[in-house]
C-alpha cells in the first residue's frame, strides 16, 4: 500500500503505543533515494505514514566558510530534504578559525534555513554517512581540476558503501573563490567582506 502522492506525513494513530522493538524497528529504516519514498507501517491496528526523507551531507573543513560554500548549500537544500554541513576534523591539520568559530559562522550563516543541521565529525565520511543515516554527498567543483580529484575520491566512497557523490558546480561569479584565497587576504589584511557570508567576522 502507497501513501498518497504528495501527502508528507500521516499519523493515524500515537507513534509512542507501539512496542519499543517496533519503535526502534521504525527508526532505523534507512532513507530512500529513489522515487519510492513512501512506505506504511502497521502494527497492531496502529497504522502511520512516513516518508522517507533523502539527507545529504555535505563535506569540508569551511576555515572559514565561503560564498562558494554558500552558494552550494544554498543550492543543496533544493534537491535533498535535510543537508547536514559536516566539519571534517583532522588534528594534524592547522586551522586560521577553532572549531568552534567555524561552526558558529555556519550556523549563524543559516539559522534561517530549518532543514539544515551542522555537525563536527572525525575519521572516514561515508562512515559519518552511515552514522547519521545519509544516502547522498554533496561536493562542489569549482573547475575541471577539481573534478578529476573528487571523482576518484567519490570512486573510493561508492566502492566502499552505498552512498552516492552529486556535484555541483559553483556559479560562474563564484568559482574563484577558495577558503585559502580568503585565508591569504586576511592574514594580509586584506577586504575579505565580498568573498564570505555576513556571518564571517574576524572581529
Amino acid at each position: 500500500m502507497k501513501a498518497p502522492f504528495g501527502k508528507l506525513w500521516e499519523k493515524i494513530s500515537n507513534f509512542d503505543n507501539l512496542p519499543t522493538n517496533k519503535r526502534n524497528k521504525y527508526l532505523s529504516q534507512p532513507f530512500s533515494s529513489g522515487p519510492d519514498r513512501y512506505e506504511v507501517f502497521g502494527d497492531l491496528n496502529i497504522n502511520f505514514a512516513i516518508m522517507k526523507k533523502r539527507r545529504a551531507i555535505f563535506p569540508g573543513s569551511f576555515d572559514p566558510l565561503t560564498l562558494g560554500h554558500y552558494d552550494i548549500i544554498k543550492r543543496g537544500i533544493t534537491l535533498f530534504d535535510e543537508l547536514i554541513i559536516a566539519i571534517g576534523v583532522n588534528t594534524d591539520k592547522k586551522y586560521m578559525f577553532p572549531l568552534e568559530q567555524r561552526k558558529k559562522f555556519i550556523s549563524e550563516a543559516f539559522k534561517d534555513e530549518p532543514q539544515i543541521t551542522v555537525l563536527t565529525y572525525q575519521g572516514l565520511t561515508v562512515d559519518f554517512c552511515k552514522k547519521v543515516n545519509a544516502g547522498f554527498i554533496v561536493r562542489g567543483l569549482r573547475n575541471p581540476v577539481e573534478f578529476e580529484f573528487e571523482k576518484a575520491i567519490a570512486h573510493t566512497n561508492r566502492k566502499l558503501s552505498e552512498i552516492e557523490t552529486v556535484f555541483l558546480l559553483t556559479s560562474s561569479g563564484k568559482s574563484y573563490i577558495s577558503s585559502s584565497i580568503v585565508r591569504d587576504v586576511i592574514r594580509n589584511g586584506g577586504d575579505y567582506s565580498g568573498l564570505v557570508p555576513d556571518s564571517v567576522r574576524t572581529n
